[in-house]
């Protein structure tokens, strides 16, 4: 698996993973219908990968450079959208690490990533990566409208006097 930035090469095996996957993934923005347009206003900067495995686009990336109020709500700095087909295979973990690292340059206090408390396979993986890679995590269960969201931040900030707290996922 490599993973690239994006490419109008690659844009019809973009559109066949979108279509096979928008139905089951939480982040539907992460999968745009013309990743090549503008992006709306209320959009923040930010970095888009794919995965690409035997041509096939298999997984995106995004990395958001700054957080405005709602990506602080859900959606944080990193998501990761990985082909209904090809989940349980690592691509989520690797595309994650990758995310994280790239993210680390624009967040220093810490990276923040959101997931649905419901979605338990990305609790477990953002878990298994941030203890793979020896990264300390704090976590806060909270809401967005009626959803429940797991805020989860990446580091912690330099000077913290409360030191990282220890949570547990859900199985």
């Amino acid at each position: 698996m490599r993973v690239v930035k994006p490419t109008r090469r690659l844009l019809e095996a973009y559109l066949r993973m979108r279509e096979a996957t928008l139905a089951t993934c939480a982040e539907k923005y992460i999968l745009p219908a013309d990743p090549f347009a503008p992006p709306p206003s209320w959009f923040v900067p930010s970095e888009w990968r794919w995965a690409v495995d035997g041509g096939e686009v298999v997984g995106v990336l995004n990395v958001r450079n700054r957080l405005n109020r709602a990506l602080r709500e859900w959606g944080g700095h990193v998501g990761v959208a990985v082909s209904a087909k090809r989940r349980g295979e690592g691509i989520g973990s690797a595309l994650f690490k990758r995310g994280v690292g790239m993210a680390r340059e624009f967040a220093p206090g810490g990276v923040l990533v959101t997931v649905g408390a419901d979605n338990h396979a990305s609790l477990r993986m953002v878990a298994a990566v941030a203890l793979a890679e020896g990264w300390p995590l704090s976590a806060r269960l909270g809401k967005v409208g009626r959803m429940g969201v797991w805020r989860i931040r990446i580091g912690a900030a330099e000077g913290r006097k409360d030191g990282v707290k220890i949570c547990s996922f859900p199985r």
